[in-house]
C-alpha cells in the first residue's frame, strides 16, 4: 500500500503535496515519522463533514474541504514516510510494523473520504467550489462513490498485506553489481548514469534475482 511536507496544493482527496515557495526543500531522511491516531483522523473527518453539510455558504464549505484535506494529509505524509522507509529496508521491524499499521487503516481512511464525498456531491454550491477545486474533484467523488463500499474493507485490507509481502519479496533480492551486493533499490541511481553500458548494465542485473527469490515471487503471483 502506497499513499508522498508539507503543504497541500489546489486537488481531489488524493493531493499534490509541495513545498512552499522559498522553503529549503528538507533531506527525506529528516523528516520526522509518527504514527497518525485514526481515532483523531475520523474525529476531523467527522468535524469537515458536519462543517461542510450546514455551511450556509460556499467559503464555509471551501473551509470544510480544507478540514478533510488537512486530515488526509496528516495520514498520506506519514503513509509515505513509512511506506519508503519500509521499502528501502524491509527487515526494519519497527517500520514493518507501521506498515502493517497501513494496510489495516487505509481502507478505513477510504471509508471516511467516501462520506466526505456523499456530502460533496450534495452541494448546493457545486459551481462555485468546481472554480476553486476543479471539475475532477466531483469526477474523482463520484468513481469513488461507485467503486468503494464499507463492505469490502475487509478484501481491501487483505490486499495492502499481499502488496506487502510483494514488496518485501522483491526487495529481499540481492545483486552483485559494482563490486557490492545491493538490493533492486539500490540499483535504481545507475539507471540515471549518464554512461549508456552503466544504464545497460543495471538493467540487465536488475533481472538477475538470486534462485530462491526468483522462485517465492513465482509462488507468491500463482498463488493469487
Amino acid at each position: 500500500m502506497k499513499l508522498t511536507g508539507i503543504q497541500l496544493d489546489k486537488n481531489e482527496l488524493g493531493y499534490i503535496q509541495t513545498i512552499e515557495e522559498g522553503e529549503q526543500m528538507m533531506k527525506f531522511e529528516n523528516y520526522t515519522y509518527t504514527r497518525p491516531d485514526m481515532n483523531e483522523i475520523e474525529k476531523q473527518f467527522e468535524e469537515a463533514i458536519t462543517h461542510f453539510t450546514e455551511a450556509a455558504s460556499v467559503s464555509q464549505q471551501n473551509e470544510a474541504i480544507r478540514l478533510a484535506n488537512d486530515a488526509y494529509s496528516q495520514y498520506s505524509t506519514m503513509g509515505n514516510i513509512c511506506y519508503i522507509r519500509h521499502s528501502i529496508d524491509t527487515a526494519n521491524e519497527f517500520y514493518k510494523e507501521e506498515q502493517d499499521y497501513f494496510d489495516e487503516t487505509q481502507p478505513l481512511l477510504e471509508g471516511y473520504v467516501e462520506k466526505f464525498y456523499k456530502a460533496l456531491i450534495s452541494s448546493p454550491f457545486k459551481e462555485k467550489l468546481e472554480e476553486k477545486w476543479g471539475k475532477q474533484l466531483f469526477s474523482l467523488a463520484e468513481m469513488q462513490l461507485k467503486t468503494f463500499s464499507p463492505q469490502i474493507v475487509k478484501e481491501l485490507q487483505e490486499e495492502n498485506k499481499l502488496s506487502s509481502q510483494y514488496t518485501k519479496l522483491v526487495a529481499s533480492a540481492k545483486i552483485l553489481f559494482e563490486g557490492e551486493e545491493r538490493t533492486l533499490a539500490q540499483l535504481d541511481p545507475f539507471m540515471e548514469s549518464p554512461d549508456r553500458e552503466m544504464r545497460k548494465k543495471q538493467q540487465k542485473r536488475s533481472f538477475n534475482f538470486s534462485p530462491i527469490t526468483k522462485r517465492n515471487l513465482m509462488i507468491f503471483t500463482t498463488s493469487l
